[in-house]
């Protein structure tokens, strides 16, 4: 599937055929972060290791992500009630494990821009499973699309190759052409 693939011309400037691919994987350096790296932009997270799989739990708190955040494959998160993050313009999230954000009413989870411009994408990918995701009372908001490890996120909340349940949350001003995808 490919979603470019026109050459534009105006006047005399011709401007290269792009093809983006869905899930075409490029060589591009956006390195994964360990849990050290974590640890230091989400204080007090803890790191549970069960069979091959990792989780890394984040608990209530107010957190600012500044760059990509790569999680390594088979690594789960799991966002706390009452966690709020702000994500720096152009920044994005990327899970490649199961995703568990289940706020309460009165303990919502949020993901905002930092400042005034958008961040990239919040986004969770299947590879070789289907990863669960679970949201409740989870709230996104001033999000926009991003290019992460050669595949195109085309919202703020790109969820790809998962099975999802949400509930009670809200997706909204986006820049994207998604609010959710």
């Amino acid at each position: 599937e490919c979603l470019g693939g026109m050459t534009i011309i105006k006047g005399e400037m011709n401007i290269p055929q792009r093809h983006i691919h869905v899930n075409q994987r490029l060589e591009i350096n956006n390195p994964e972060v360990d849990f050290e790296e974590f640890k230091n932009i989400f204080q007090g997270a803890k790191q549970l290791i069960q069979s091959n799989r990792m989780t890394w739990e984040v608990p209530q708190g107010r957190y600012v992500v500044n760059a990509n955040m790569l999680l390594p494959a088979k690594t789960d998160l799991v966002l706390k009630p009452g966690v709020e993050i702000f994500i720096a313009n152009g920044a994005s999230i990327l899970v490649k494990g199961e995703l568990s954000a289940l706020g309460t009413s009165e303990l919502p989870i949020s993901v905002d821009r930092l400042g005034k411009s958008n961040f990239g994408t919040f986004a969770v990918i299947g590879q070789n499973e289907t990863p669960k995701v679970s949201m409740d009372y989870f709230n996104l908001q001033n999000g926009s699309e991003a290019i992460l490890e050669g595949i195109y996120f085309s919202s703020q909340l790109s969820l790809h190759h998962t099975n999802t349940i949400i509930k009670n949350s809200q997706f909204s001003r986006s820049s994207s052409d998604d609010g959710l995808n």
